[in-house]
């Protein structure tokens, strides 16, 4: 959501409304961290669907990077466990 708000600015209200409808039709029977993963996936896809038409693929890359911790944004690949320590991992 960081990453949205730096640079994409925001989630309008209809896009919200996408996404928790989306939201509401995931399996139950998903782990915890599956469920964020898919969350995060549903967040990327949708929020990207309306970004400018030029970029709208750029900024499904990037949002689907973080979402899934790998993927290959302008480029580059990133890997953000074994790059970053960042992960699904509980912070104690």
């Amino acid at each position: 959501m960081f990453d949205i708000c730096v640079q994409n600015g925001s989630i309008s209200q209809s896009v919200r409304e996408l996404i928790m409808a989306d939201f509401s039709r995931l399996s139950p029977s998903l782990s915890r961290d599956e469920t964020e993963v898919q969350k995060m996936v549903i967040i990327a896809n949708r929020r990207a669907e309306v970004a400018n038409p030029r970029l709208v693929e750029d900024v499904r890359k990037r949002k689907l990077c973080i979402a899934t911790g790998k993927g290959v944004v302008q480029g580059a690949s990133y890997d953000l466990a074994a790059q970053f320590g960042i992960d699904l991992s509980p912070v104690a």
